[in-house]
């Protein structure tokens, strides 16, 4: 059974629990203040009317007073106009502690402008997203507040605030932040470096691991920076090799890390903690128990092809219905037909940020009892051109690059001709929904 027509567009995805840009509730960006509400106070005299036998009454006039909104009084001359157009609102009822640290955490960005930019750190954006997101967010809790005072405290000194804004942490990882960046040698490991240690729970809760990734970093700086670079940075839900380092590490001590990381293909040792640690055990560990920690973990095209060759099968049933499985069920069961490979893939890849979804083509020749094919569809967010994940041949391979959807939907149908393609959105619950094109030849 096919999914129903609607409208075209998209649904995010669902929050995970700690995601890039959603870490005001988890102080990761550390901008708070809830929105007063836009009523303003007004206050007059209003006396009695004088009354003579001859004359009717005459009424004095109201006189309004109205408060200066400390916003505009205080930080007025301090902040931008856009700025404070955008902040006024919440000094219409007063200033609460927590609203009047975002202003000054605003005017210590406004007031390093010039340092900042020199550090590539666009003062106007900072701010932005700081007031943008705390209206969004509407709570003041600790850990946003906590997070104020943490930027208030390290914006002059610490190498980690131009990446700040990337980054979500929960408390744990707040915790383990505010110790990392007391440590002698954080200016000599990229800031990136630092936020993922904090929100790797393998690195932040183990010395061993923190001393040695740090301790690595300076001499393999180039292949740490790409790294901390895979998949989309400011959109995926950690960083998958790195993770790898800390597997081979509490396998096997420093020198397996050395030598793996020594091998002349840099993505041989995320196969081998993968497939060889005994964290993994082969993908039977608890690490690979349920479908929100795999799929963070598969950040990347690559990743999720390296993932499903390794546990995937390729299964189909003649007269099943298609495209109603979701990406959990095929988590489960791992043995599945093109479309169920696809939903996996396009979740997967959606979820860390990726433009990705489904396409399904219809061949104009018959191939025994097969009329079309269905595949996983992203762009690729440098060169925005069209890439496959494709299980023709029983296993899942990536196709590309292709200018046009129309000339992947031709590839596609693997030589028995292109009748028509539709591409499928992935809704928030991980399922193929609604049609987003229908081209028919």
């Amino acid at each position: 059974m096919e999914p129903s027509e609607e409208e075209i567009g998209e649904t995010d995805t669902a929050n995970p629990k700690v995601g890039r840009r959603t870490f005001l509730k988890y102080g990761g960006a550390a901008a708070v203040g809830a929105v007063a509400s836009a009523a303003a106070y007004y206050f007059g005299y209003r006396p009695n009317p004088a009354v003579t036998p001859t004359a009717s009454p005459t009424l004095t006039p109201t006189t309004t007073i109205t408060p200066e909104n400390p916003v505009v009084g205080e930080y007025g001359d301090k902040l931008d106009p856009e700025i404070i157009r955008r902040v006024e609102i919440l000094g219409t009822n007063g200033l609460n502690d927590n609203e009047r640290k975002l202003l000054d955490l605003l005017y210590q960005i406004k007031s390093k402008e010039k340092t900042l930019e020199t550090r590539g750190i666009d003062s106007s954006y900072l701010g932005n997203n700081l007031i943008g997101l705390s209206v969004q967010d509407g709570t003041v809790s600790k850990e946003s507040a906590r997070a104020l005072d943490f930027m208030s405290i390290h914006i002059d000194d610490s190498p980690v605030e131009s990446s700040f804004m990337n980054y979500s942490l929960n408390q744990d990882s707040f915790d383990a932040l505010t110790k990392i960046v007391s440590r002698e040698d954080v200016g000599k490991v990229s800031p990136d470096l630092v936020f993922e240690a904090a929100r790797m729970k393998d690195i932040r809760e183990n010395q061993e691991v923190l001393d040695l990734v740090f301790g690595l970093y300076p001499g393999r700086k180039k292949l740490f920076d790409g790294i901390l670079k895979e998949g989309i940075p400011d959109k995926r839900r950690q960083c998958t090799r790195l993770e790898a380092i800390t597997w081979i590490y509490m396998d096997g001590g420093r020198s397996q890390v050395e030598t793996w990381l020594n091998k002349p293909n840099p993505e041989e040792f995320l196969a081998y903690a993968w497939r060889k640690t005994k964290i993994s055990e082969k993908y039977h560990s608890r690490r690979w128990d349920t479908f929100e920690e795999v799929t963070d973990r598969l950040t990347t095209p690559q990743f999720v092809v390296r993932y499903m060759n390794d546990n995937f099968t390729y299964s189909y049933t003649l007269g099943e219905p298609e495209l109603f499985r979701g990406a959990e069920e095929v988590f489960r069961i791992k043995e599945c037909a093109c479309y169920d490979h696809s939903i996996f893939a396009a979740s997967c890849l959606k979820k860390n940020g990726y433009d990705a979804k489904g396409l399904k083509v219809q061949f104009k020749q018959r191939l025994d009892m097969f009329t079309g094919h269905v595949v996983c569809i992203y762009t690729d967010p440098e060169s925005k051109s069209f890439y496959t994940i494709d299980v023709w041949g029983k296993k899942d391979n990536i196709y590309g690059p292709f200018n046009k959807i129309e000339y992947a939907a031709g590839y596609s149908s693997h030589g028995y001709g292109l009748r028509s393609y539709v591409l499928y959105g992935v809704d928030s619950s991980y399922r193929w929904r609604y049609i987003l094109l229908n081209d028919t030849k």
